[in-house]
């Protein structure tokens, strides 16, 4: 069965429906995607080679598997976002901040 190369034309169809910024944003957003998903990835393959390591030898010294451990901690820290981490509870967006509302469980607005 013959199969039809139509990836790149359809590619280039959704890039003339674009505006130029708008591409621009678009092509940023799927290498962040990218990059995300191969972050992402990292944590269980470092989680199961500290895991056989571990289990591989007699004795475990702590200090050997510090660096594996900081990996994971900056992998996960990275994939995250600085957002998730830099935000307070109450100040950020989307959070409640006040009214009776914030009581209840509702965002303000809403």
């Amino acid at each position: 069965m013959k199969q039809s190369n139509t990836f790149w034309p359809l590619v280039k169809k959704l890039g003339k429906l674009l505006e130029r910024r708008q591409r621009a944003g678009f092509i940023v957003i799927l290498l962040i995607l990218g990059i995300s998903a191969v972050l992402s990835q990292i944590t269980p393959l470092a989680v199961g080679y500290l895991t056989d390591r571990v289990l591989a030898e007699q004795t475990v010294r702590f200090a050997a598997i510090i660096p594996i451990l900081l990996g994971i901690l900056v992998v996960n820290v990275v994939n995250a976002g600085p957002s998730r981490f830099l935000t307070a509870g109450a100040s950020a967006p989307g959070h409640c901040q006040s009214g009776s509302g914030c009581r209840a469980g509702l965002r303000p607005g809403w």
